[in-house]
């Protein structure tokens, strides 16, 4: 048996997936299933659909910046020359990916606990928004994953600290697109 105490409650952070999931979710929990009085679901149906809707422009939005960096650095004819880093700007660069990594870690975490969350209680949606909840999980957890694979192949090519600042802070926006979103 595992000691990992499963979670009953949900960590919210303020971005468009954890919105849209949230409306998914139902008050039926099994000590209140058998209760007459079961209250109806956060939000209406209309609502479920517009969050679920925006969260997947925003996946769009994401992954579509993620693929044209993609395209750019592996399909691109101009391929950067290798050059030796000195040890200012390794110390950049391994600085720069902590601080990435951290900055994802939230995100990919969230989406982690909202995965296992519907999987271990699966009866708090309703059967036709089980798919749509975990698909949106997956979405959020694959955006930061590819977010940091991206970021540390940039940051590995950079030769100079402009450079590296430069695209460290363009990784961070592409994943503050949500929280931006939200925020307006």
């Amino acid at each position: 048996m595992s000691n990992y105490k499963q979670k009953k409650f949900l960590e919210v952070s303020d971005d468009i997936y954890t919105f849209s999931f949230l409306s998914m979710l139902t008050d039926a929990t099994p000590d209140n299933q058998a209760s007459k009085d079961v209250s109806p679901s956060i939000s209406t149906l209309p609502e479920q659909s517009s969050l679920y809707f925006k969260a997947q422009m925003i996946f769009f939005i994401q992954t579509t910046i993620i693929g044209l960096l993609i395209y750019k650095n592996i399909f691109s004819s101009e391929k950067a020359d290798f050059k030796q880093a000195y040890p200012t700007l390794l110390f950049m660069q391994l600085l720069s990916a902590y601080l990435f990594h951290i900055q994802t870690l939230g995100g990919a975490k969230n989406s982690y606990a909202r995965i296992l969350f519907i999987v271990r209680y699966p009866e708090r949606f309703n059967k036709s928004l089980r798919s749509p909840a975990f698909f949106l999980c997956m979405q959020q957890f694959f955006v930061n994953m590819l977010c940091e694979i991206m970021n540390l192949a940039t940051l590995a090519q950079q030769p100079s600290f402009q450079e590296l600042i430069m695209n460290y802070v363009a990784f961070a926006g592409i994943l503050e697109i949500d929280n931006v979103f939200m925020s307006t």
